[in-house]
């Protein structure tokens, strides 16, 4: 941050747009018969998608008040958490949608993670993403914001198309010799949600959109890809909770020089 900026605000301050799990799997699993969404939630998935040239399924539905999805194709698995839209109220919508407090849902869906990796196929890699919003009253004050975050960059609040990426790289605590990457992107958006109600196959009516500016970081907290051999079975829910504490810490701290 600039010598003038403040520190950063407590991190219960980002929302979470969406949070992930991704997994690699040493073996490809679309043709493996599973039921991991069923297993996990108890329910039937409300949707499945597959596409059988490309070897990609898709199961989701709505868990405990989310849209939880598990995707996976020929590479890897992912499980997605994300808003639930109210399709009959969409002009009274939160702009733009998010699923609540990050450090709520981060622990919700850490646990929820946690129990399918104790029965998850072997993985080399395994990764935590999350997108965050932190809202803000206009693009200059977006920029005040993440000057505070951003420990070693000056911002210009008059300036535009600010992007900035950086990986932080560590040795994790719960495997010898295994590294972690720790990637965030920061920058100011503009967000807004344009409802279209359609009747007979026609646009009859659309809503005004209503825009919002809010600070944004992309989290992509994972293993890296030198460590050789499968991640340790046992170890895995450690790993993960491994993972999402490095999120937590970025959203805490910003990008501080270690």
């Amino acid at each position: 941050m600039s010598e003038r900026a403040g520190a950063p605000p407590s991190p219960e301050v980002w929302q979470a747009q969406n949070l992930r799990l991704i997994a690699f799997p040493r073996e490809p699993q679309f043709a493996v018969r599973q039921y991991w969404w069923q297993e996990l939630t108890g329910a039937e998935p409300e949707n499945v998608l597959e596409k059988r040239q490309k070897q990609e399924r898709e199961e989701s539905g709505v868990f405990q008040g989310s849209v939880l999805t598990l995707s996976f194709d020929l590479l890897r698995i992912q499980w997605t958490v994300s808003p639930r839209l109210d399709i009959e109220n969409l002009p009274g919508v939160q702009v733009p949608p998010v699923l609540g407090s990050f450090m709520e849902k981060q622990a919700w869906f850490q646990g929820l993670m946690e129990q399918w990796l104790q029965h998850c196929p072997p993985i080399h890699r395994v990764a935590f993403a999350a997108s965050l919003l932190q809202s803000v009253p206009d693009h200059p004050a977006g920029y005040r914001m993440l000057d505070r975050y951003l420990r070693w960059v000056e911002i210009d609040p008059q300036s535009s198309e600010f992007l900035y990426r950086i990986n932080r790289r560590a040795n994790s605590a719960v495997v010898q010799g295994m590294g972690i990457n720790r990637l965030s992107t920061w920058l100011v958006g503009k967000f807004a949600v344009l409802v279209r109600i359609v009747q007979g196959g026609h646009p009859e009516q659309q809503v005004q959109p209503t825009e919002t500016f809010a600070c944004a970081v992309e989290l992509d907290i994972n293993t890296t890809p030198e460590y050789q051999g499968p991640l340790p079975h046992a170890d895995l829910p450690r790993i993960f909770v491994e993972l999402v504490a490095a999120g937590v810490e970025i959203a805490r701290r910003g990008d501080p020089r270690p």
